[in-house]
């Protein structure tokens, strides 16, 4: 089972979430992380990148993602409500794009990007039920969503981003994931989850779990070269 590093990214930095709010990650002596270089550090092909500046300003930070992209396949979420926005986000160079139900306009926007394209993945935000601007949506159980897009041409790979999970730090539901892997064979979950339930959700079929960057290595890469890391990794743009 895979696990992929996640990172969130606004106006060109890294942000993380300190009591509720966003803020910029920042070296011990103040310095700004710089995305890109630390990017290059993760012991992982493959990224997922949130972009709250595309999210919440239908703004993304194109030039930062394609830096990053330089070195890593980038899978990017910056609120992708239609085709429109999937072709802007590809200019990124981001090697698939995600359409999340949060920002998602409609299925048929879904099901013509993924005519369009085979780089495109589905993520279904929930938190109690389904997260959407789509009142169809929003009112369908996870079974019925999975079973709405399953034959969506190349639409093959599927996130449950658990958010009421990660909020509550309670346990992803394991019957969401039984009805997602009974129909698309890579399932990747985001949610609340410790070392003690990766083998029960690879047993239950999940392909990967996408992972907060800061705890899966890149903590004791900080630490072991803190010299190097002071040096490069300071937001220099």
């Amino acid at each position: 089972m895979k696990h992929i590093p996640a990172m969130t990214i606004m106006h060109r930095k890294v942000a993380i979430v300190e009591n509720g709010k966003y803020e910029y990650l920042q070296s011990s002596e103040g310095k700004f992380r710089n995305p890109t270089k630390i990017v290059q550090k993760l012991d992982s092909d493959e990224i997922f990148i949130l972009d709250i500046d595309g999210l919440e300003r239908s703004s993304p930070n194109l030039t930062t993602i394609k830096k990053m992209a330089a070195f890593k396949d980038i899978w990017l979420d910056a609120g992708a409500q239609d085709i429109e926005d999937m072709m802007d986000h590809f200019v990124s160079d981001a090697s698939e794009v995600i359409f999340g139900t949060k920002s998602l306009r409609n299925l048929k926007e879904l099901e013509d990007a993924a005519e369009m394209s085979e780089k495109i993945i589905f993520s279904i935000d929930y938190h109690d039920k389904i997260i959407s601007r789509d009142k169809k949506i929003a009112d369908m159980s996870i079974d019925q969503l999975v079973n709405a897009v399953k034959d969506f041409q190349s639409l093959d790979t599927i996130i449950l981003m658990d958010l009421g999970s990660h909020k509550d730090k309670t346990p992803v539901n394991i019957d969401h994931i039984n009805s997602m892997t009974s129909v698309f064979s890579n399932v990747y979950v985001s949610a609340h989850v410790i070392p003690e339930d990766f083998q029960a959700l690879e047993d239950a079929g999940v392909k990967g779990i996408i992972r907060d960057f800061r705890t899966i290595g890149y903590a004791d890469s900080v630490q072991a070269k803190d010299t190097e890391i002071k040096e490069t990794e300071e937001y220099d743009e």
